[in-house]
């Protein structure tokens, strides 16, 4: 199973500069460094114009997990693909 989050811009880390998140492996290393998400779990991380946009990978095997947790608390919506 893989889910969509949105980190919407509010909540992404002001001392980030939004353009450098724009280069993806900066938003892969903002999930591991800033929301604890571990590579491995990241299927896919970008900036879009509604925030970063985090892909998981299994989910079914992290929901438990407080990074997950975390993360479920502060995406504007989850999307199951």
């Amino acid at each position: 199973m893989q889910n969509v989050f949105v980190v919407p811009m509010k909540r992404v880390d002001a001392d980030w500069n939004l353009a450098i998140l724009d280069y993806d492996f900066c938003a892969f290393e903002y999930c591991e460094e800033v929301l604890d998400i571990p590579l491995e779990s990241i299927y896919d991380a970008h900036l879009t114009s509604h925030g970063i946009e985090i892909s998981l990978m299994d989910l079914d095997d992290v929901v438990n997990e407080d990074w997950c947790i975390q993360l479920e608390r502060i995406s504007t919506y989850a999307l199951a693909s």
